[in-house]
């Protein structure tokens, strides 16, 4: 049995490894759906007690039923959870997303003609692209949607629960969301600081 070429190996590493991150991106789209849906639950659940009572004039969001306060907090605990799931596998689609940057480097720097390959390169052939911590990018306002969405939720459920000043609750509801973007922003200062201790220096060609 001989030995393929390793251009080869590369191309077939350039193929699966792009539809591996298109199909890490399903599971991401996934998972923000899974949220929206499970932000659906309590507004069902106070359409419900709404229309038992009083109706929507008469709903008091600090007066809820045990049962809505109890789906609030776990809501809230359920939605950090699903936005540590959208950092880790956004986190695996950029380190997918340089692997194939490698691959084009590897070719980039194999061909000698003239002109090279490498001055038609459009896409980057970093190591160090994209970055993990994406600031103002998508899932940075991923997770501080759900974020907001979660230090909210979490304020309703305790105002119902303990009797404390606006202040002190705001202050934990505000603690818990900003607990989603440190958990982006450590995630991606460790998984940079894993690349640089094993790549410490790019390699990129000139074209980019």
């Amino acid at each position: 049995m001989t030995s393929k070429d390793p251009s080869d190996y590369m191309l077939e590493e350039y193929v699966q490894t792009n539809l591996h991150f298109f199909h890490l991106q399903d599971k991401l789209n996934d998972w923000f759906r899974t949220f929206i849906a499970l932000y659906g639950v309590p507004f069902t659940v106070l359409a419900a007690v709404a229309g038992i009572g009083d109706g929507i004039e008469g709903l008091d969001l600090l007066g809820l039923p045990g049962i809505v306060v109890f789906l609030l907090a776990i809501i809230a605990f359920l939605g950090f959870f699903v936005a540590l799931m959208i950092i880790n596998i956004r986190m695996e689609m950029i380190l997918h997303k340089r692997a194939v940057n490698d691959v084009r480097r590897y070719f980039a720097q194999i061909d000698t003609a003239n002109p090279g390959i490498a001055g038609f390169l459009i896409l980057p052939t970093s190591d160090r692209s994209p970055p993990f911590y994406e600031r103002w990018r998508d899932t940075f306002w991923q997770v501080l949607l759900i974020g907001l969405l979660d230090g909210f939720t979490l304020y309703v459920s305790l105002a119902n629960l303990i009797r404390s000043s606006f202040a002190g609750l705001a202050m934990i509801a505000m603690a818990f969301c900003a607990l989603h973007w440190f958990a982006y922003w450590a995630t991606a200062r460790r998984r940079e600081m894993t690349w640089k201790s094993l790549h410490p220096t790019d390699l990129q060609t000139a074209n980019y």
